[in-house]
């Protein structure tokens, strides 16, 4: 894990940066165009453009990822959830803009620690590990014992929380230049705000606390899931200090090359904790990240722990009701249903026109694919399906102009597209019927 040093703490060395990069997109989009006019190149997708918005990906990874924080995360949002607005190639390169593995040294953790917590709680912390075992986009987590027992703590980088809004603000004019650049007029301003409001709840560690908590005592009456106890004594806004789970990472068990009928198992835990979270809870961890994943190999079947609670949010009842009405429209597939049920949900702005409509409530039916009683047990490892969602996806992206993804759904959907591409990875079949009649509420 190579160190490097903090992410610039000053609000305006932040928006510089970002400024700055939507300035030097702006200026190569300009002389493209001029390119362009001269060699007549008039295909959005021709060899050219697409050199060029795989040159303006590369400077935004390398921007965003120094910067971290609320920039950085922004950027991940667009792989996960703005692939409609630029090509696959471009997708692939953003898809770089993971967490990177740079982090504080030892001493300026201490010195967060001491400042948080105080001298005397700081005093209690025994056999810090003086490089992190992870490190992400708002903090690092390090390993350490409280009272002779092993604990992980969680710790913010400075100056993170206080740059959220300037971060946003001038992102979403650099995601401006660029949705331009490739001939996209969508709207992201509720989304950007939706987006803001999870950041801000992320970096206060509190309010993590809380979720955990709260999530916690869901998950104590089941036998299949574990959470880790939260030590509020030794948290803070800015530190958050956990149970170590001493569990397997979800990526190394896979590699273990587990049995088929555990796989199974893990695979079906992951969707029913979809459901249970969703349709029974209403308290949904959003973040599907395979590292907030742990399996426990120390029971007769696998259980799974569940980690960071950063990114949870509540859905209403109401919510829930429309949401399900609305699966039952896709799931009819009438495209004129489908398209004036979207609409009323905010999944597609009326001005899209009717071949854009058509590829909508086609990319609608192939998502959906996986339910289809005449598929089932679906194949999780079935590439034809993968490649049709993005051959449908790919079409609609070139041809949408006005419809941004939907601030009300895009964490939730981002936790069920992540789920089944975890699934993805133990090679499985699974029946999902009875998932999918609960998510249309006829399991009653």
């Amino acid at each position: 894990m190579a160190k490097s040093k903090a992410p610039p703490k000053s609000l305006f060395s932040r928006t510089a940066e970002i400024a700055g990069l939507a300035t030097r997109i702006v200026g190569k989009e300009i002389s493209h165009r001029v390119s362009q006019q001269i060699t007549k190149v008039v295909d959005d997708y021709a060899p050219e453009k697409l050199k060029h918005q795989i040159d303006q990906a590369r400077q935004v990874v390398e921007s965003l990822a120094k910067l971290k924080g609320a920039a950085m995360k922004a950027g991940q949002w667009i792989v996960l959830e703005g692939r409609d607005f630029f090509p696959p190639e471009v997708i692939k390169i953003l898809s770089q803009l993971q967490d990177s593995g740079s982090f504080l040294d030892i001493k300026e953790i201490q010195e967060i620690l001491k400042n948080e917590l105080g001298e005397e709680k700081f005093s209690k912390i025994q056999e810090l590990s003086d490089e992190p075992i992870a490190s992400a986009s708002i903090g690092q987590v390090h390993k350490a014992k409280i009272e002779g027992r092993d604990i992980v703590l969680k710790i913010q980088f400075p100056g993170i929380s206080d740059s959220i809004d300037s971060d946003i603000t001038a992102f979403k004019q650099l995601a401006k230049v660029m949705m331009t650049a490739g001939g996209k007029q969508a709207d992201i301003t509720p989304l950007m705000e939706e987006l803001k409001k999870v950041l801000k709840q992320e970096v206060d560690y509190l309010k993590e606390l809380k979720y955990l908590n709260l999530y916690r005592g869901r998950i104590l009456k089941t036998t299949s899931y574990l959470v880790p106890e939260a030590f509020e004594f030794y948290s803070s806004s800015k530190v958050l200090t956990l149970e170590f789970m001493k569990a397997i990472r979800f990526s190394d068990w896979v590699e273990s090359k587990p049995s088929k009928k555990d796989r199974e198992h893990v695979g079906m835990l992951l969707i029913e904790l979809y459901c249970l979270e969703f349709f029974d809870w209403g308290l949904v961890q959003t973040d599907p990240n395979p590292a907030n994943f742990l399996v426990d190999i120390n029971e007769k079947h696998p259980r799974l722990v569940i980690l960071d609670f950063g990114a949870t949010l509540e859905y209403s009842e109401d919510f829930k009701k429309n949401y399900t009405s609305l699966l039952r429209v896709f799931s009819r597939g009438n495209t004129k249903e489908i398209f004036e049920a979207a609409q009323g949900f905010g999944l597609i702005d009326q001005r899209e026109d009717g071949e854009t409509q058509e590829l909508f409530a086609k990319l609608m039916r192939v998502s959906l694919e996986p339910f289809d009683l005449k598929l089932q047990p679906f194949n999780f490892s079935d590439l034809d399906y993968s490649e049709r969602v993005r051959s449908v996806a790919i079409q609609f992206g070139r041809k949408v102009k006005y419809s941004a993804p939907p601030q009300q759904l895009i964490f939730l959907h981002r936790k069920l597209g992540g789920i089944f591409n975890i699934i993805k990875q133990l090679d499985v079949k699974i029946d999902l019927q009875p998932y999918w009649k609960k998510m249309l509420g006829l399991d009653q």
